[in-house]
């Protein structure tokens, strides 16, 4: 019988019992890696981010958002401000930092848009719907309060001395010259949820098929590897001559 012939083909169409056998035993052990993995799920709720008046350099009236995204992005990803969020979410000290540790917690913004998404994976779909709520009404609190100290800053601005957010409508129609008609769209708008909490149906991770499909192709390639490599190490590929065994 003729071992390994010059061309790739031929050796490996021989060894194809043996190559198919190392991919189906990496997919195999994948499979069951992955069956130890815990399964997580994931919450995810959108958030808008309110605007408010205020007075620029030219002494325009112009809206600005009561934080930057970028700038709330930052601040969640404090680490003891996350801490002191998750343990109002009713998570142990380990649970806690099993959460910051493995970055299931995410506030990113939606590009184009004053929007934040909020997203939270875990081991259990009312636990992520529950924290996700948490982080939510914190975020909306902060801003509330943001909302009143930048009016407040307005009203200075105005020259009408400090006011309470109440106050908006009623400071924005004082100056109705200079602000076209915007003070009811301005004073009501606040940070605030956009529609309900999202469970997902199932475990967005791990992924098993995934795994198991990757962990397939590398064995099918290693295996192919190393039936050249075998080939090679024979004198068959790359060889002056064929050698019968």
């Amino acid at each position: 019988m003729r071992g390994c012939a010059k061309e790739w083909g031929n050796p490996l169409w021989q060894s194809w019992r043996l190559i198919f056998s190392i991919a189906l035993g990496f997919a195999i052990v994948s499979y069951i890696i992955a069956l130890l993995i815990q399964p997580l799920w994931r919450a995810t709720a959108i958030i808008e981010v309110a605007i408010v008046p205020i007075v620029n350099g030219q002494r325009e009236i112009q809206q600005i958002p009561i934080e930057p995204q970028a700038e709330l992005e930052r601040y969640m990803r404090i680490k003891s401000v996350m801490r002191s969020l998750l343990s109002r979410g009713g998570l142990s000290q380990a649970e806690v930092e099993m959460y910051l540790s493995q970055s299931r917690i995410k506030v990113l913004p939606v590009p184009g848009t004053r929007f934040m998404e909020v997203k939270v994976n875990s081991p259990s779909p009312e636990e992520a719907e529950r924290i996700v709520d948490v982080i939510v009404d914190f975020i909306v609190v902060r801003h509330e309060q943001k909302k009143r100290e930048l009016l407040t800053l307005f009203g200075k601005q105005l020259g009408v001395g400090k006011v309470g957010q109440g106050d908006c409508a009623n400071i924005l129609q004082s100056r109705a010259e200079a602000t076209d008609g915007m003070e009811g769209f301005l004073c009501r708008t606040r940070t605030a949820r956009l529609g309900e909490i999202e469970v997902s149906d199932g475990p967005v991770s791990p992924n098993r098929g995934v795994i198991v499909l990757f962990s397939a192709l590398f064995g099918l390639v290693s295996a192919i590897l190393f039936v050249s490599w075998q080939c090679r190490r024979n004198g068959g590929i790359g060889g002056d001559s064929i050698g019968d065994v």
